[in-house]
C-alpha cells in the first residue's frame, strides 16, 4: 500500500533523495563522531566538504524530482513541488552557512590595527573584545 508521496514502481523520486540523504548523514555522522577525539582532529579536515557534498545532494535530489515533472511517472505532482521547494531552502539555508564560514575574508581593518606582541585570537587582537558588545571597561581605557 503506498501513500501519496510514495513510490509506485520504477524511476522514483521518493527513493533517490532518502537513499543519497543517507550516505551524507553516514559521512557526516562519522565525522561528528571521529571529533569527539582529540586526538582526532588534525584528520578532520574534511568539514567544508562535506558541506559541499551536501549542496550537491540537494542540488541532485532536486534534478531527480524535476525530471519527473519533464517525463511523468505516476509520482503526485504536489509531492514533486513539495520536495524540490523544500529542497531550494536547503540549498540557500546551506550557502549561506558555507559562505559564512567558509568564504569570509579577513577584515584587513581590524588586522591592519593589531598591535604588535599582543595576543591575537581570530584576526583580532585582545583590545578588540571588551569593546565589541559596545561597553570599554575601565580597565582598557
Amino acid at each position: 500500500m503506498s501513500g501519496p508521496c510514495q513510490c509506485r514502481g520504477g524511476r522514483c523520486p521518493g527513493f533517490f533523495g532518502p537513499t543519497l540523504n543517507s550516505f551524507i548523514h553516514i559521512l557526516m555522522y562519522s565525522y561528528y563522531g571521529l571529533s569527539v577525539f582529540p586526538s582526532m582532529h588534525k584528520y578532520l579536515w574534511w568539514k567544508k566538504y562535506l558541506t559541499q557534498a551536501q549542496l550537491l545532494q540537494f542540488v541532485l535530489t532536486i534534478t531527480h524530482t524535476m525530471s519527473a515533472v519533464v517525463k511523468p511517472c505516476g509520482f503526485p505532482m504536489g509531492c514533486l513541488i513539495f520536495q524540490s521547494s523544500y529542497m531550494l531552502t536547503l540549498v540557500i539555508l546551506f550557502l549561506n552557512f558555507y559562505f559564512q564560514t567558509y568564504r569570509k575574508k579577513p577584515m584587513k581593518k581590524e588586522m591592519e590595527e593589531s598591535p604588535a606582541g599582543k595576543e591575537v585570537k581570530n584576526g583580532f587582537s585582545k583590545a578588540y573584545f571588551p569593546a565589541a558588545n559596545g561597553v570599554i571597561s575601565k580597565k582598557t581605557q
